[in-house]
């Protein structure tokens, strides 16, 4: 939480009255800096009494269980970010010399999606995906690529784990 609102709760709760300035002195001592919020799904109640369940059913498998087990995601990564709270040290009237300026592109220059997969043995291809993940396109993707790197590993004596998105579930896959 922000300094100044610490500096509040500090005063209210235990009638210490420190200037924020302070606050931010400890708080950088004990190694504490101001970083970006991690971001990630939502996850409802259900998600996460179906993630503890899951846990629990698998928590006392053993390592053999697991040199079978291949894990697969797709990830979209996008091209040319930019952090648009880039700051820069300049004078009155300057904003317009080469070194301060950040240059963008339109909806930050696109993105490419992939898929992939690793296991005990190793990993899969990576695949570069045009477009989205649909049902259609995963059931492709393993079909060309999981399945006929996972017999080549493994025989026929493997499990699939994926992350239960929506088109790993269509009655298409």
């Amino acid at each position: 939480m922000p300094a100044s609102r610490l500096r509040r709760l500090w005063r209210r709760h235990h009638g210490i009255n420190v200037s924020r300035q302070t606050v931010n002195r400890r708080l950088l001592q004990h190694g504490h800096r101001a970083r970006l919020m991690t971001k990630c799904p939502r996850l409802t109640v259900q998600h996460r009494v179906a993630r503890l369940r899951w846990a629990r059913e698998h928590n006392r498998l053993q390592l053999g269980h697991w040199q079978h087990v291949i894990f697969t995601d797709e990830s979209r990564y996008i091209l040319n970010h930019t952090d648009v709270r880039q700051r820069v040290q300049r004078l009155r009237g300057k904003k317009l010399r080469d070194d301060c300026i950040q240059e963008t592109t339109q909806a930050d220059g696109g993105s490419v999606m992939v898929w992939a997969g690793i296991h005990y043995g190793g990993k899969t291809a990576l695949v570069v995906l045009d477009g989205n993940v649909s049902a259609v396109v995963y059931r492709e993707i393993l079909e060309n690529h999981c399945f006929p790197h996972a017999r080549r590993v493994y025989g026929n004596n493997f499990r699939l784990q994926d992350d239960n998105a929506r088109a790993n579930r269509a009655a298409a896959v």
